[in-house]
């Protein structure tokens, strides 16, 4: 396994943009999915299995809240409860 640590800044950064409370909800969200993403590169499913699937699950659920906003399905709030 790598020497790298855990906690990755990108998936971090992800996280922080998808709660971000201010701004542009979606382009947030499509923030948030360019760095989960970045994460998963580092966060490889073979080297860190369980980082990769917690980077996967919070990259769905991002996309799924811009699929939600693109078809104006309403709030996507229900993301927040997911991280």
């Amino acid at each position: 396994m790598p020497d790298i640590p855990r906690e990755n800044p990108k998936n971090n950064l992800g996280n922080a943009w998808a709660n971000l409370p201010t701004g542009d909800r979606d382009a947030n969200l499509r923030r948030a999915i360019e760095c989960y993403e970045a994460a998963l590169r580092v966060r490889t499913k073979r080297d860190y299995p369980q980082e990769h699937a917690q980077t996967t699950a919070n990259l769905r659920s991002a996309r799924e809240a811009v699929d939600r906003l693109d078809e104006g399905g309403g709030s996507s709030d229900d993301f927040f409860e997911r991280l």
